[in-house]
């Protein structure tokens, strides 16, 4: 659960998952389960902030698997689709990771996607980015 929360977290500040997506998904989770964390988000599903607010709270000191996080992301990425703006949504979303493990495989990585889109085009780029797979295990 810590996981699927983590991911909402950071794919609502990026921008990689829509608040209409991420309401649709948490009245699910809501229906199905009895969580605190799942009412309490509930009670602000008008107020984006206040929503990135709760989430960051509840975080903050809950295990999380980045990793399970990381791949989260990247299966809503379609290689053949990147562009500077999604890499700097990387990079954002880097900035956004514990600093433990920011500067670990596969999570650097996305602190230098877009400077390699930039140098190297596309076919660069997209190596880099099964690489990060391949070091999650995909």
């Amino acid at each position: 659960m810590n996981e699927i929360l983590c991911f909402y977290h950071m794919a609502l500040v990026v921008g990689f998952v829509s608040f209409d997506a991420y309401k649709a998904w948490l009245d699910n989770m809501f229906l199905s389960r009895e969580e605190d964390i799942l009412l309490s988000l509930e009670s602000v599903t008008q107020d984006r902030n206040e929503t990135i607010k709760i989430m960051s709270s509840y975080l903050a000191n809950k295990p999380v698997d980045y990793t399970a996080v990381l791949k989260m992301i990247f299966q809503r990425i379609d290689p053949n689709k990147f562009s500077s703006e999604l890499l700097h949504r990387l990079y954002d979303l880097w900035k956004l990771f514990p600093e433990d493990i920011a500067y670990e495989k596969p999570f650097y990585a996305l602190n230098y996607l877009e400077e390699i889109f930039e140098m190297g085009g596309k076919e660069s780029t997209k190596e880099e980015f099964y690489a990060i797979l391949d070091t999650m295990g995909e």
